[in-house]
């Protein structure tokens, strides 16, 4: 019956598991005008699934009497293993957040002092005022970070931002400045003619930015996607 089927999709998603009552409402409200018969609910049962994680997952689901809690246990005990396999290595997950608004990098990561251009000391901070003028920040802060073989040895972070200077301090976080999705050096003369992208479209940089692959090939495929497969083929268990 409707009740038992939610039961059962339940068990094998977490996500709906957390989300059962929702579930079960729709099945509590055939016969009372919002939902009409057995498979008006079990459409609406399926649109709530869409918004699972789990039946997002590239791998199968499959169900166990294994708690999360056991399971992850194996995976700890399993990878203190003795076997040099690369499926026994410590679990490990990249966490890729996409900020589709877009962040105004030049307020989040700012050249501090002691830069050298060519063996010539720059004043790098002067010159992010000049440009930034009304809407710089101030020097004066307490989240200055240290940099080697870059172009300034001191940076520091926007003052909303401390948990970030503290895993970077700590070596667990880094910043990858000054990338994006050129294909080519470019001037402000030429860049036109010699760029691929579409350097003003929102949408298209983000396509470009989770692709990560300005010449498109293979395309149509996500740098996370990819990633996967070259795990893969090397002998790491992977899941997305």
């Amino acid at each position: 019956n409707g009740v038992g089927r939610v039961e059962k999709e339940a068990t094998a998603m977490r996500g709906m598991r957390q989300r059962k009552h929702q579930f079960s409402a729709q099945w509590s409200k055939r016969g009372n005008g919002h939902v009409t018969n057995d498979i008006s609910c079990i459409q609406m049962v399926q649109k709530l699934i869409l918004t699972t994680p789990e039946f997002h997952s590239t791998n199968v689901v499959k169900m166990s009497d294994e708690t999360s809690r056991d399971k992850q246990q194996n995976i700890i005990s399993h990878s203190s293993g003795s076997s040099s396999s690369n499926s026994d290595s410590t679990y490990k997950a990249i966490v890729f957040l996409m900020l589709k608004g877009g962040c105004d990098s030049y307020n989040m990561l700012i050249p501090h002092s002691q830069c050298t251009i060519n063996s010539h000391r720059k004043d790098m901070y002067q010159e992010y005022l000049d440009v930034r003028q009304n809407v710089a920040l101030s020097s004066i802060t307490t989240l200055l970070i240290e940099s080697t073989s870059q172009v300034c040895k001191k940076f520091f972070l926007h003052p909303e931002l401390p948990y970030l200077k503290k895993l970077y301090d700590n070596g667990d976080a880094l910043f990858l400045a000054n990338t994006g999705v050129l294909t080519q050096p470019v001037t402000k003369h030429d860049w036109e003619r010699k760029t691929n992208n579409m350097l003003f479209a929102h949408d298209s940089q983000q396509k470009d930015v989770q692709q990560l692959n300005s010449t498109n090939r293979p395309g149509h495929t996500g740098v996370l996607g990819r990633m996967t497969d070259v795990l893969t083929k090397k002998g790491f268990r992977t899941g997305s």
